[in-house]
């Protein structure tokens, strides 16, 4: 697991370098929609969204997603509420911090618990915009939990963009995918 956040942490840096002087829209007003997908036959669909709070830098966050787990005939429902500070440290780079309420219902049984995570967003150009976060999550029954994600966001419009990532756990063998369209204002 080391290997991974020091791989996160120096491709991070990479992007740091890459993001030269583009003027950078670090939005965190938007909907997206999304696949995801975990491998082994567990697939399904998520809705994010997020709004800001004037300039302040301060947004909520929320994303609900089911996964069908078909080996187990069961659905699997997460559900994340989040309070975030984003700070633009350049035209190119933003740093952000987030904290919030996660639930988790796999197939009848819920848990409860907390989430909190800090990452990067790079402007690499007018259209790339790629990004990285390390998040822990500790919901009670289950335990605590470090996930690394990297992913980015294409934006070919100015309201209308593609977004891809990855994200894998220190402790899960169930590495996640997700890409969908996000609409910002």
């Amino acid at each position: 697991m080391k290997k991974s956040f020091f791989s996160l942490a120096l491709i991070s840096s990479l992007f740091a370098v890459a993001a030269t002087a583009s003027a950078g829209d670090f939005s965190t007003s938007y909907v997206q929609a999304q696949y995801a997908d975990m491998g082994d036959n567990i697939d399904g669909t998520s809705i994010k969204g997020s709004v800001a709070f004037g300039g302040t830098g301060l947004y909520l966050s929320g994303e609900y997603s089911k996964f069908d787990v078909e080996a187990a005939g069961v659905d699997l429902k997460e559900s994340v509420v989040l309070l975030g500070y984003q700070k633009n440290v350049s035209n190119a780079v933003a740093l952000f911090g987030e904290a919030g309420y996660y639930q988790v219902d796999v197939g009848g049984f819920d848990a409860d618990g907390y989430q909190a995570g800090v990452g990067a967003r790079f402007a690499a150009g007018k259209y790339f915009e790629p990004y990285v976060k390390v998040a822990y999550t500790d919901v009670d029954e289950i335990g605590g939990a470090t996930e690394g994600t990297i992913g980015t966001l294409i934006k070919p419009w100015a309201n209308v963009g593609f977004n891809a990532q990855y994200s894998f756990g220190e402790d899960s063998n169930a590495d996640l995918w997700k890409a969908g369209v996000r609409f910002s204002w």
